[in-house]
């Protein structure tokens, strides 16, 4: 029978890995995380002081080497990746040490300057409108901005930005069309019908949109990328994490809520997902938050403080507070948003 290797049949060939700094092995000295295996493939992270790079690099090869003696692995990727010491000043968005460690892929996007991961725990909170309506408010802002919908199952992009042809292809990459100045690229316009796939098609399928598309143009790399997240915690999120460093020069991802405590609670396990894969969480976002009818008289219809109540409860900004508009659902519907009623949250992230 073939065995299946473990985390800790990892965790065990690294105790032979001995760090040359403490004189101990490297799971003793605390420096890896972040064991994943899956198909005889086995990853993790190597996490040093930026201080001690130079001493510590050998780790990289020799952690590998260890475990490619384990049965059952057939390939190993060990990622050396720098996290500030204790004391040092926290980065942008008030996201400490321990959530701000680079990914598995530490290369960023060719083309790419900063990610923002738009995400939620549940659906229907409107995050694919965040996400499309962020931006066209930051392109509006002057920047080059790209939107990459990787709802899979549900694309919403195509509908919202008013995208009806499939991307073109040049030298076997997908070239994304532009609409309101900001390229686009979602399943929605590279396939009909309903996205029948599983995991290891969805990593593939990630792969090529993120890094096999012509995001930005020679000399003229995109400022943002914005990603539309299905809601959850799975395959694709995991994927993303693993794919690009969504730390990157102050990227990470944004939290997409309503009011109302099912979608908050659904929130806080995407918020604990982004900690577990170590990506930077820059604030949250409650949408639906209340309703003016005709007379001026406002409705809480999902309820109050959901938004605030998870911002606090991860030491995290709650960006804005998006009141319900049918104009919006109308401005969705026909595929041009007014870019001005995301401006503000554009602005604060533009500052982070």
């Amino acid at each position: 029978m073939t065995h299946s290797p473990t985390p800790d049949d990892v965790r065990n060939a690294l105790r032979a890995v001995i760090d040359p700094l403490t004189g101990q092995d490297v799971i003793t000295a605390g420096l890896i995380s972040g064991i994943a295996i899956k198909e005889g493939k086995a990853g993790f992270l190597i996490t040093i002081d930026p201080r001690q790079q130079a001493a510590r690099a050998p780790l990289q090869p020799a952690c590998e080497k260890a475990v490619a003696g384990v049965s059952g692995i057939t390939d190993v990727t060990a990622v050396l990746t720098a996290q500030a010491a204790p004391g040092d000043p926290l980065p942008q968005g008030g996201v400490g040490p321990e959530r701000a460690r680079a990914q598995w892929n530490l290369s960023p996007v060719e083309n790419v300057q900063r990610i923002l991961a738009i995400s939620s725990g549940k659906g229907g909170v409107g995050k694919s409108t965040v996400a499309t309506g962020l931006a066209l408010a930051l392109a509006a802002q002057g920047l080059r901005v790209g939107l990459l919908d990787l709802d899979l199952y549900g694309p919403s992009l195509p509908r919202m930005m008013g995208l009806h042809d499939k991307p073109a292809l040049r030298e076997q990459r997908l070239v994304p069309p532009l609409a309101h100045g900001v390229q686009c690229l979602s399943m929605g316009l590279l396939m009909e019908g309903a996205a029948v796939v599983r995991g290891p098609i969805i990593t593939k399928t990630l792969q090529q949109m993120l890094r096999g598309t012509w995001w930005g143009a020679e000399g003229q790399p995109l400022d943002v990328l914005v990603v539309d997240l299905p809601p959850g915690t799975g395959d694709i999120q995991l994927s993303l994490a693993q794919a690009a460093p969504l730390a990157y020069n102050h990227g990470g991802a944004l939290l997409v809520t309503t009011p109302q405590m099912v979608a908050v609670e659904d929130a806080h396990k995407a918020a604990q997902m982004w900690c577990k894969v170590h990506v930077p969480i820059l604030g949250v976002v409650e949408n639906m938050s209340w309703f003016d009818d005709p007379a001026g008289q406002r409705h809480a219809l999902f309820g109050e403080g959901g938004g605030q109540a998870l911002a606090e409860a991860f030491d995290l900004p709650l960006l804005a507070q998006l009141p319900m508009q049918p104009a919006l659902r109308q401005e969705a519907d026909d595929g041009r948003i007014d870019a001005a009623r995301f401006a503000a949250l554009a602005a604060r992230l533009s500052s982070r």
